[in-house]
């Protein structure tokens, strides 16, 4: 059966797409944190981080992030590019850490 959108349907989008940035936000400024804490201040492994944890985050939500949503999240503009646009989701083996366990795991395999 066709419902019309109502107010309160925009109300709720809107709740959620600020709540995603949010989540979104908190957590690429958590993995900054982490990696100025642990010694991480090679630019690449940053992103490398700050990617996961976007991909990790939405994960989370039960959701699913695309690299364009990624490259504008994280500030990459040179990446812009919807041909190359997929969807991402955190592999089976991080499905169940936390966040730090994640960052820990990505520092040591990236510098092997």
């Amino acid at each position: 059966m066709y419902r019309p959108w109502t107010r309160n349907d925009t109300k709720d989008y809107v709740h959620k797409v600020e709540s995603r940035l949010e989540d979104f936000n908190y957590y690429l400024k958590r993995t900054v944190e982490w990696c100025e804490n642990n010694g991480v201040f090679e630019n690449k492994r940053i992103l490398l981080c700050c990617l996961i944890s976007c991909i990790w985050v939405s994960s989370m939500r039960e959701e699913q992030v695309s690299f364009q949503e990624i490259v504008e999240l994280v500030g990459l503009e040179e990446f812009e590019d919807t041909t190359l646009d997929k969807v991402y989701q955190v592999c089976e083996e991080f499905r169940y850490l936390d966040h730090e366990e994640i960052l820990e795991l990505l520092i040591v395999k990236s510098s092997d």
